[in-house]
């Protein structure tokens, strides 16, 4: 997305990448800006996120969010780039 932003111009792979982030964003939102899978992680009994295997968990706990603002942003931008 950061080339289709940069050259200014939506091709059917950024417009397929967008629709896929927009359905990530409802599952996470949906799971409380949570990992979408954590209920299938422990139900298989790992009480951890994915992110708390590399970092502590009150990193861990910002990842979401502070992904998906950068995501955020990165959207806004190819959004003004193309209008």
């Amino acid at each position: 997305m950061g080339l289709a932003a940069w050259r200014g111009q939506v091709e059917p792979p950024t417009r397929l990448a967008l629709a896929a982030l927009g359905v990530e964003a409802a599952l996470v939102w949906r799971s409380g800006w949570d990992c979408p899978l954590q209920p299938l992680f422990r139900s298989l009994g790992d009480d951890r996120t994915l992110f708390e295997l590399f970092m502590p968990a009150p990193a861990a706990r910002l990842a979401v969010p502070l992904l998906g603002g950068i995501t955020a942003i990165g959207i806004v931008l190819l959004g003004l780039r193309t209008l």
